[in-house]
């Protein structure tokens, strides 16, 4: 899977509270969810000096990643012991709105 692949995968999960609280679920022997769902894009796939990243996305993508990235850190500020609690922060939502944005703007050019 292409970087740019694995970022609009990880976006649609930030997208989708049903599917994050099933991540938690499938989370059965180790990991705290919370924390992976954050790390998953800030520290596993954005990083805004990769070159593949930044040629698999255009300038304005790029910001908008970069955006997302911004809201993530925020969030993780907050140290939600679950992600139930976690649904209930209004910086999440703000994750959650912003990630539904930008995969519907992917759905849409059908990348």
């Amino acid at each position: 899977m292409s970087i740019r692949e694995s970022i609009i995968a990880e976006i649609r999960l930030l997208s989708l509270p049903s599917e994050q609280l099933a991540y938690e679920q499938s989370l059965t022997q180790s990991g705290h969810a919370p924390s992976e769902l954050i790390d998953g894009f800030c520290s596993d796939l954005y990083n805004p000096k990769n070159e593949e990243l930044i040629s698999s996305f255009s300038k304005d993508e790029l910001k908008e990643l970069a955006h997302l990235y911004g809201i993530m850190v925020e969030a993780s500020q907050e140290n939600s012991q679950s992600v139930a609690s976690m649904l209930k922060s209004p910086t999440w939502r703000r994750v959650i709105e912003l990630a539904k944005e930008l995969y519907s703007f992917y759905e849409r050019q059908g990348t």
